[in-house]
């Protein structure tokens, strides 16, 4: 008896912890946050990139760096560095900038990404691909006015990172 009572209490635990997470996402959208920032749904992108990354690139080098990195990392220093790298790209991408003049913002956002683990220029392009192929992620990039911003990023990331081009670029 006391041990289905206590997986009861558990069940409930759970319960009210899933109740507080949609109430706090609830407030922060009344306060004026945007939906895809709430707290339930970045919990539930989180956990669905968290799960796709490991089966995508667990057996990788990068993969297992971030894993050791990963209890160092603040998400929000993440999201906010991230913010101010798209925001430069955004203001290139704007003022109709050719990539081959982000060579420099196209260094400090490897060299960023490069602090949350050890990718090399190849998974830095595909990383950079992804950002224009997913749809979740194009819909972050449509928060900056600018349906071509990942495109944008992508071919800069790739014009200076991609092995068929490195030669060229220097």
């Amino acid at each position: 008896m006391r041990k289905l009572l206590s997986e009861q209490i558990s069940k409930l635990d759970k319960k009210i912890s899933d109740l507080q997470l949609i109430r706090r996402s609830v407030c922060e959208f009344i306060k004026g946050l945007s939906l895809i920032d709430t707290s339930i749904l970045n919990k539930t992108l989180q956990s669905q990139y968290d799960k796709e990354a490991s089966i995508k690139y667990g057996h990788t080098k990068a993969y297992q760096s971030f894993i050791r990195r990963k209890d160092s990392l603040q998400s929000q220093d993440i999201r906010h560095k991230l913010t101010t790298i798209f925001n430069k790209f955004n203001h290139m991408s704007l003022s109709h900038y050719p990539i081959q003049d982000c060579s420099d913002l196209v260094f400090e956002w490897k060299a960023f990404m490069n602090t949350i683990a050890d990718f090399d220029d190849e998974t830095l392009c595909c990383i950079a691909k992804t950002y224009e192929d997913d749809t979740r992620f194009k819909d972050y990039f449509n928060s900056y006015d600018n349906q071509n911003l990942a495109s944008y990023i992508s071919e800069a990331v790739n014009y200076f990172l991609s092995n068929v081009n490195k030669s060229d670029n220097f």
